[in-house]
């Protein structure tokens, strides 16, 4: 199992993928840093999330700080991944009213 980003533009019938780890890696790289920095919404997409529009930002924010966590440890691999879904969920939000988001 893998834990994902998938962006669905109601008027397009195809929708965006974007990996983020294996559950495994989710639990153990994510997880546990978003739960000591207090994070409420990383920790819900290890079981699957439907993220509103108007709760966007919060989670851009939440992957924010995990960016910067990785960076601090070295592990820019892990900052790429977080950037690229900060990127994807600000390119969504361009569309608020027309968009279904859900990562899990």
């Amino acid at each position: 199992m893998s834990v994902a980003l998938l962006i669905k533009l109601k008027e397009e019938a195809e929708s965006r993928l974007l990996p983020i780890a294996t559950e495994e890696a989710y639990r153990k790289q994510w997880v546990e840093p978003a739960a000591a920095y207090g994070l409420r919404w990383l920790p819900l997409f290890q079981t699957g999330h439907h993220v509103d529009a108007s709760d966007l930002p919060k989670v851009m924010h939440e992957f924010h700080v995990m960016r910067q966590h990785f960076i601090s440890v070295g592990a820019l691999d892990l900052s790429a991944r977080a950037q690229a879904v900060e990127a994807a969920l600000a390119k969504a939000l361009t569309h608020p009213g027309s968009i279904e988001v859900f990562i899990g």
